[in-house]
């Protein structure tokens, strides 16, 4: 995983593990905070990828794949 780029180990997650807490999802990555988020604006500027409010806890943020890129690589 290491030779990935931010991008491709966020999209390998979500992927593998489906939808995921921003805090989790950049620890498994293993990248630096602000490399973290350098990686998730441009997969949400690419329509890749969506943020929404964890209901369970409204100051967490959830991480999941748009359906565009799920029934294309499906």
């Amino acid at each position: 995983m290491e030779m990935l780029t931010v991008e491709g180990r966020i999209i390998l997650h979500l992927e593998q593990n489906g939808e995921t807490r921003v805090k989790e999802l950049m620890i498994a990555t293993g990248v630096s905070y602000r490399g973290f988020y350098l990686g998730l604006d441009r997969l949400k500027k690419k329509g890749v990828v969506a943020t929404r409010k964890d209901p369970s806890d409204g100051r967490a943020r959830i991480v999941h794949l748009l359906p565009e890129l799920a029934t294309a690589r499906g």
